[in-house]
């Protein structure tokens, strides 16, 4: 039998099109998904599911997970900031 590993992922730009459809295929896996969008929620985000915590973050601010996450998956549009800091504890 194959054991699949389960993660806790971090999504920028939740409200974009290819984290739309990402999120589905990683919760259906058994993942934990934090998805971040910047200003308005996206529809999906009215589902409750326990697997999906949504978070506003404005990425030009940095990025402060509320738990370790195993994996970032960056799909939010560029920034015009000369770097993002990223501080995972």
């Amino acid at each position: 039998l194959t054991r699949r590993l389960k993660m806790k992922v971090l999504i920028t730009g939740a409200s974009r099109f290819v984290a739309q459809h990402l999120i589905p295929t990683l919760v259906s896996q058994g993942h934990q998904v934090y998805a971040t969008y910047h200003q308005t929620p996206p529809p999906m985000s009215q589902a409750t599911n326990p697997s999906v915590n949504w978070i506003q973050l404005n990425l030009e601010s940095g990025i402060k997970p509320l738990e370790p996450v195993d994996v970032i998956i960056h799909a939010a549009k560029r920034t015009f900031t000369s770097f993002v800091n990223i501080q995972l504890p």
